[in-house]
This record gives structure tokens, C-alpha cells and sequence, in this order.
């Protein structure tokens, strides 16, 4: 069997989509502002020095926010809701099943980043240590699972209505 048919360019239909969309989600989803989510987890028990490393990370991870989106904030989230409406465009207007694909994965990431620029921006003005911090944190992985949740759900969705035709050979 050729390469190029174990590489199947479809989007829907390949199991190369569902992993790459699995693998964005779970890399999404890992880690919150920094802190993965097991050490939260730990420092939520134990507290102590492991609480002290995860606000050492969220005070990183905030400072390389600021760092990078103070002086070039506009100007990425300009390109990506470029990107993300050329995809959207290419993907639903144009009928694209790989644009569509493309911007099941890159709406959530680019919706995920900005409600972390935001939190980053709050810890900046207001830290939080402790237990607040570990609240803003949960809140804020609980949202980051929220959205990839209906980005899997949506991907679903379009996956069957592109499946299910050819299944009973409808299309």
C-alpha cells in the first residue's frame, strides 16, 4: 500500500484529523497558564513548596503574556482572526472539508489563548496566591475544556453529515 494512502488527505473520514485533534486538545488542555495540571492538583493537597512553584509558573507564564502581547497584541490577534475567518470562509462557504477541519482546531486554540491573555493580564494587575490562585486556575481549565468540548462536539457533528451520506449512499 502506497504511503500517500495510509496519509489520507480527507479530513473527516481520517483517523490522522481525529489524532491531530485529539493531540491539540490534550495540549490545550494540559497545562493552564503554565501549570500542568497535575501539579495543581498536588499543590492543591500539599501546598507548602509545590504551591510556591505553581505561582512561580503563573508569575512566568504572566510576564511572557505581558511581554509578548503588549507590544505585538493587536497585531497577532489581527492575524488570527485573519487566518481564522480565511478558514472559516475557505471551510464553509467555499466547502473545503480541510479548511473546515483546519478551523475546528485553530477557532478553539485562538479562543483558548485569548482567555488565557486575559487571565494573564488580570494576574498582572491583581496577583492572586493560594488558594485564589488555584480557584482562577480551575475556573480557567474548566473553561479551556469547555470550549475544545464543543469543538469536538461541532467536529462530530460536521464528521457524520460528511460520513454518513456516503455511508448510505446518499452522496
Amino acid at each position: 500500500m502506497p504511503l500517500i494512502d495510509i496519509i489520507d488527505t480527507g479530513t473527516f473520514d481520517s483517523a490522522w484529523y481525529w489524532l491531530l485533534l485529539l493531540l491539540a486538545w490534550w495540549w490545550s488542555g494540559h497545562r493552564t497558564m503554565g501549570v500542568p495540571h497535575e501539579v495543581m492538583v498536588i499543590a492543591a493537597r500539599r501546598g507548602g513548596a509545590m504551591a510556591a512553584h505553581v505561582e512561580a509558573l503563573v508569575r512566568a507564564e504572566v510576564a511572557r503574556l505581558s511581554a509578548i502581547m503588549r507590544p505585538a497584541g493587536v497585531a497577532l490577534a489581527a492575524l488570527g482572526g485573519f487566518v481564522a475567518g480565511l478558514l472559516a470562509t475557505a471551510g464553509f462557504w467555499g466547502g473545503s472539508d480541510f479548511a473546515q477541519g483546519l478551523c475546528l482546531i485553530v477557532l478553539p486554540q485562538l479562543a483558548v489563548t485569548a482567555l488565557h491573555v486575559r487571565l494573564a493580564f488580570r494576574l498582572e494587575r491583581a496577583p492572586l496566591e493560594g488558594s485564589a490562585l488555584h480557584r482562577a486556575l480551575s475556573r480557567q481549565r474548566i473553561w479551556d475544556q469547555l470550549v475544545w468540548s464543543a469543538a469536538a462536539t461541532v467536529a462530530a457533528a460536521l464528521g457524520l453529515l460528511h460520513i454518513l451520506p456516503r455511508l448510505f449512499g446518499l452522496g
